[in-house]
C-alpha cells in the first residue's frame, strides 16, 4: 500500500466517525498525524479526496461483485443487495450525507447503479413469470415500484438502521425476499425452499403480532 493509499484509507475511517461536511483539511491532517502541507501534497482539496474515494469505492464494487448467472435470476439480485450492504458498512459517511450523494462525483455513478439494478430486477421478475414462479402483475406499476423499493432499501439499509435504532435489524437480503415472496406462486415458493431451505423462511425477521390492538365491536 502506497502512502497515498494509506492516507485515503485512514481518511475514510475518519469520515465514517466524524462525517464529511464539517471536517476541514487541517482537522483531517491533525487526525492523521500529518502536517497540512504533507496532506495537500497528496490531496489539494477535500473535493479531490472525495473524488479519490469515489474511484476507490466503485473499483471495490467491481472487484468483489459476484459474477452474474447467464439467465435472469433473483440470485443475481440477491448478490447485488449483499454487495451493496458490504459497501455501506465500509463507506458509511457517503450514505448518511445527501450532499455527497448529490455531488456530481457520486450522482451519476449512483444513477447508473440504479439503472443496472433496475434492469437486472425487471429481467428476473419477467423470467420468473414466464417460468410460472411469480404471479402476473395484479395492478399496473406494482412491479416497477417493487424494484425501486428494493434498490432504495439495498443501498440505504445502513442509514435506515441508524434512524430505526434497532439492535438486531433485519439484513437487506431478507428485506428483499420479504418484498418479493408474497408475489411468488406456489411453484415459486417451492423453488425458493429448494434453493435456500425451509428454515430460511422462518428466519426472515420478527414475527408480526396480530394482537397489537383489539378490535372494538359495536
Amino acid at each position: 500500500m502506497t502512502k497515498k493509499e494509506k492516507i485515503l484509507t485512514n481518511t475514510i475511517t475518519y469520515f465514517n466517525q466524524k462525517g464529511y461536511g464539517e471536517v476541514s483539511l487541517q482537522e483531517l491532517s491533525n487526525a492523521l498525524n500529518m502536517s497540512r502541507g504533507n496532506f495537500v501534497y497528496h490531496f489539494k482539496t477535500k473535493e479531490e479526496v472525495l473524488e479519490a474515494i469515489a474511484e476507490k469505492m466503485w473499483s471495490e464494487i467491481e472487484e468483489i461483485r459476484v459474477p452474474t448467472k447467464e439467465l435472469p435470476s433473483f440470485q443475481n439480485v440477491h448478490n447485488e443487495v449483499a454487495l451493496f450492504q458490504k459497501i455501506q458498512l465500509k463507506y458509511t459517511f457517503v450514505f448518511s450525507d445527501l450532499r455527497i450523494i448529490r455531488d456530481t462525483i457520486f450522482k451519476e455513478r449512483f444513477h447508473q447503479s440504479y439503472l443496472n439494478f433496475k434492469k437486472m430486477s425487471e429481467e428476473a421478475i419477467a423470467f420468473s413469470i414466464q417460468l410460472g414462479n411469480m404471479n402476473q402483475e395484479e395492478y399496473p406499476g406494482l412491479y416497477d415500484n417493487l424494484t425501486d423499493a428494493i434498490w432504495g432499501m439495498a443501498w440505504f439499509q445502513d442509514s435506515m438502521k441508524a434512524i430505526q435504532q434497532k439492535k438486531n435489524a433485519t439484513d437487506a437480503s431478507k428485506l428483499m425476499w420479504s418484498l418479493l415472496l408474497p408475489h411468488f406462486t406456489k411453484k415459486g415458493v417451492e423453488s425458493f425452499i429448494a434453493f435456500y431451505g425451509a428454515p430460511y423462511l422462518q428466519k426472515l425477521g420478527k414475527p408480526f403480532d396480530t394482537q397489537l390492538t383489539k378490535p372494538k365491536f359495536i
